[in-house]
């Protein structure tokens, strides 16, 4: 079997991986938001995705989500954004397993 140099094929890589996760937290973000307690929907609106040319972050900006999230001494956590997560675990595996798969034809077809 022949050596394939991965620094030949970054960007092939690195843009797989990226559209990999843009569709993954698409999902995340989308059921965050389904999972937000809502009273004034500040915390749903609040929910957002940033992404930049090498990473994605997805998060809860009102100043109410990190004690919604994970609870204080007198509320028990509802925590929005780990349960999509949870719930969501085998749907990113499956995207992640998709994007490897893609990137080994794309290599294989450029080799």
């Amino acid at each position: 079997m022949a050596k394939i140099d991965l620094k030949k094929h970054i960007e092939v890589i690195t843009k797989a991986v990226l559209d990999s996760l843009d569709t993954s937290s698409n999902i995340l973000v989308q059921e965050s938001k389904e999972n937000a307690p809502s009273d004034t929907g500040a915390l749903k609106n609040s929910i957002k995705k940033i992404k930049t040319q090498k990473k994605i972050v997805i998060t809860a900006t009102a100043s109410h989500a990190v004690f919604v999230e994970y609870g204080t001494f007198k509320d028990a956590p509802k925590s929005f954004m780990r349960k999509a997560f949870d719930s969501n675990s085998i749907k990113i595996a499956k995207e992640a397993e998709r994007a490897a798969t893609n990137i080994i034809s794309k290599i294989n077809n450029q080799v």
